[in-house]
């Protein structure tokens, strides 16, 4: 699906897979984010928030306001990001992503904006 850079220059990727196995899925994903393929990029890009997970210590919860529209207009885009030491370099895969009414401050914050 793509590749991008975090705001610390990591290079965060979403597989086909995730997008359209567990994103999409009805059933078990959130297939209310696939109007947002934009959205989550910005994001990553630019988030408003940056939390840690309490359930795995490699993955950042990365939350931006403002940029849903509809039902969703008043919602949070949550991306979970889970980093990844590669060779010489730290990578980071999409885990999940969701539209979220509040934000959830997890293991604590890391950064805001």
């Amino acid at each position: 699906m793509f590749t991008i850079f975090d705001k610390d220059k990591i290079p965060v990727t979403l597989t086909k897979e995730v997008w359209i196995g567990k994103l999409l899925d009805p059933v078990k994903g959130h297939p209310e984010v696939k109007d947002y393929l934009e959205e989550i990029k910005l994001t990553i890009q630019e988030p408003d928030f940056i939390f840690q997970s309490i359930r795995d210590e490699r993955s950042k919860l990365l939350y931006k306001g403002g940029l849903t529209a509809g039902k969703y207009k008043d919602c949070f885009i949550l991306v979970v990001v889970k980093y990844v030491k590669e060779a010489d370099h730290l990578h980071g895969y999409i885990s999940t992503v969701m539209l979220t009414g509040h934000v959830k401050k997890g293991g604590g914050l890391l950064w805001q904006r």
